[in-house]
């Protein structure tokens, strides 16, 4: 996928938020929109390019770090969640 825009293209409109401050684990709680994505994903795998997760790019040092599914230490690797509802 060629991006637009420098730095990727993305939805203005968030899927989901939460503050992120120092180091620990954090939970984007579910929205329509998040579980439209996933959705999404499941009727057309091809268009599954993933979530950016953008920063108050506004502030100064406001960068946060999150490990990799490489990472070391498997306690710090990202987990997703999908809990399927009937």
């Amino acid at each position: 996928m060629d991006w637009d825009k420098p730095g990727g293209d993305f939805v203005a409109d968030a899927s989901s938020t939460v503050t992120v401050k120092g180091a620990g684990s954090y939970t984007w709680e579910s929205t329509d929109r998040l579980v439209t994505d996933v959705q999404g994903w499941l009727d057309d795998p091809a268009g599954n390019i993933g979530w950016l997760l953008l920063g108050d790019e506004s502030q100064s040092r406001s960068a946060k770090r999150f490990d990799s599914r490489n990472h070391d230490t498997e306690q710090n690797r990202p987990v997703l969640v999908v809990n399927y509802v009937a």
